[in-house]
């Protein structure tokens, strides 16, 4: 049952169980009653404290109830017998008793028992029909049954997915296989059942799934792996199940199930793991190993950016064995992907894609599209008809850092701290070799940073980082808070990421790199990182990853002293241009250091 239906079901349970409490406290009165034996009652009947008194047969005695006196309800059990009753009758009449008989058997209680009974029905009717909601899966009665989104006649083809040529190229033959199978399998090849789409969040993972379905024009299955785990043990693995049999009543389809790490992954710190999870994955291997038949051309495609969670057991060869991953996409692609964007809008001719792409270093393609949103929303503010570059650049800053606070007035101290803050970023960065050049400086605040430095790559993506290169990105943070105590005396709580981030690279690079002459082994990975488990290694390890740790941070921050200072000249020059303009482009940057 999902988090929200889970709540619903038990808001609206107890909302009911209040109210049956309710309807039974009516019917069955609330106010305290007295009960007393028959030798009781004829002490209180004596007692002149009786107002009125009722008597019936129920069941081969009498029962009395009424009211005394002092508003209070009674009841009494009454022996049958006739000089008892005329004794009770005599001291009522005495007492000035109003006295009444009821002949009727047991009205009243059946009366009270059939009211009882429809409520009952109705709250019994009311729960199914609350179950039947809220209760697990689409429909409470049948837990175990799937309703995924099934599209049909999907128009979305390749070219809706811009870039990832070269995985575009390793599903094509996927898409012949659903639109020809004959073809192969009168060759006797196999195309994977599965198909393992890996990735960040936003880089399109979904739209290449759905690509495939509709270049190949069949039924188009989606579901998201956490459908499948419940709180029932037997309900993952039964909707498992369920959803491979509506996919077998087609003749092609695609079963595209996001976020399968959510069920494609065992709990290791568990002996045996959960129950439910590894009936779930187990009724996943099953169904992979035996639903495909020649006549058939069904492929699951998984999505995930946790790849290293998957289960070995579903990743070997005969179930997901074609794995394809959608990176963030690279400086061409961006420009590719913010081009088909800006073709939904309007745009200035004079837009300069390849710039933007590079101020855009990585961005996914979500991402990039709400860069040229972002601008489209500018430009309507500004009351111009199409979008401009300019819309653009502020759109970026939007998406990383968030609105400009404008309202948000620095004192004059908070500006000169701020501006020799980042103009030590934007100097050491011009000095270093670097991957990275400085593109733009801003003293303008945004979300929780006072001002930034904004960085592109010198060339494209790189998929590895030397030491060097760490180590030089260690220092650019480090310079922000060099240069607070080289010039102002003093150093703040600005530098707080700074140090974050920093410290981050050095323990990478101590831990999980083995950059060090110290150890060379991997000491740490994802799963320590994430706390799953507990470190793997000793005290004695311990301090000597403390002691490599703050050596790379003080050869960082050294460095960066050297470079300040050495540069003092630029940074003063610089410092004063940012505290008159607040922001200053790369071309602006070397212009006040001249």
């Amino acid at each position: 049952m999902k988090k929200k239906n889970l709540f619903s079901f038990i808001v609206m349970t107890l909302l009911l169980s209040t109210l049956l409490t309710m309807f039974m406290g009516n019917f069955k009165g609330s106010t305290a009653i007295e009960e007393y034996s028959s030798s009781e009652f004829v002490s209180v009947i004596s007692g002149d404290t009786v107002k009125e008194l009722n008597l019936r047969i129920e069941n081969g005695v009498y029962i009395a109830t009424g009211e005394l006196k002092d508003k209070t309800k009674y009841t009494a059990v009454l022996p049958k017998d006739d000089d008892f009753i005329t004794k009770i009758d005599n001291e009522a009449s005495e007492n000035g008793v109003k006295v009444t008989y009821d002949q009727t058997v047991n009205g009243s209680a059946a009366t009270s028992a059939l009211v009882d009974l429809i409520v009952i029905v109705v709250g019994v009717m009311a729960l199914l029909a609350i179950m039947k909601k809220f209760g697990p899966g689409k429909g409470g009665n049948n837990p175990g049954k799937m309703d995924p989104n099934m599209e049909v006649d999907l128009n979305i083809k390749f070219t809706d997915v811009v870039g990832y040529e070269e995985e575009k190229q390793e599903l094509i033959e996927v898409i012949d296989y659903l639109v020809n199978p004959d073809k192969f399998n009168k060759m006797g090849a196999k195309i994977p059942k599965g198909i393992l789409l890996e990735g960040p969040p936003g880089t399109g993972k979904t739209l290449m799934a759905k690509a495939i379905a509709g270049e190949a024009k069949i039924p188009f299955f989606s579901i998201s792996g956490s459908d499948f785990i419940e709180m029932y043990v037997g309900v993952g693995a039964s909707r498992v199940r369920d959803i491979f049999e509506k996919a077998k009543k087609h003749e092609s389809a695609i079963i595209f199930i996001d976020e399968i790490d959510a069920i494609g992954s065992r709990d290791k710190n568990k002996n045996g793991g959960n129950s439910e999870r590894e009936q779930t994955i187990n009724q996943m291997l099953v169904e992979l190993d035996g639903f495909n038949s020649k006549n058939q051309s069904i492929i699951i495609i998984g999505a995930t950016n946790r790849a290293d969670k998957l289960d070995k057991a579903l990743l070997r060869p005969g179930r997901f064995d074609r794995k394809i991953l959608m990176g963030v996409p690279s400086n061409d692609d961006r420009e590719l992907i913010l081009k088909y964007h800006a073709n939904k809008r309007k745009m200035s001719e004079e837009i300069d894609y390849k710039a933007i792409a590079r101020q855009t270093m990585g961005m996914c393609g979500a991402d990039l599209e709400s860069v040229i949103n972002e601008g489209a929303i500018l430009a309507v503010r500004s009351n111009r008809k199409i979008v401009i570059q300019e819309d653009l650049v502020e759109a970026i800053d939007r998406v990383l850092m968030g609105p400009a606070k404008v309202t948000n007035k620095y004192s004059e101290l908070d500006k000169k701290i701020t501006s020799y803050h980042e103009s030590g970023h934007a100097i050491v960065g011009l000095e270093l070799d670097n991957a990275l050049s400085v593109e733009k400086i801003t003293i303008v605040p945004r979300r929780d940073a006072a001002g930034y430095v904004a960085y592109t790559p010198q060339e494209d993506y790189s998929k590895f980082k030397s030491k060097k290169a760490m180590f030089n990105e260690l220092v650019g943070l480090l310079a922000g808070r060099a240069s607070e105590e080289t010039f102002l005396d003093d150093v703040t709580t600005g530098a707080h990421n700074d140090l974050e981030r920093a410290t981050a690279i050095a323990r990478a690079m101590v831990t999980e790199y083995s950059m060090t002459d110290v150890f060379e082994t991997q000491l740490e990975d994802e799963d320590f990182k994430s706390g799953h488990y507990n470190k793997p290694y000793s005290e004695e390890t311990a301090i000597i990853i403390d002691r490599e740790i703050r050596l790379i941070m003080k050869n960082g921050y050294d460095k960066a002293i050297e470079i300040v200072t050495k540069r003092s000249s630029d940074i003063h020059k610089l410092a004063k241009a940012v505290r008159e303009k607040e922001t200053l482009s790369k071309k602006e940057i070397l212009e006040a250091i001249q």
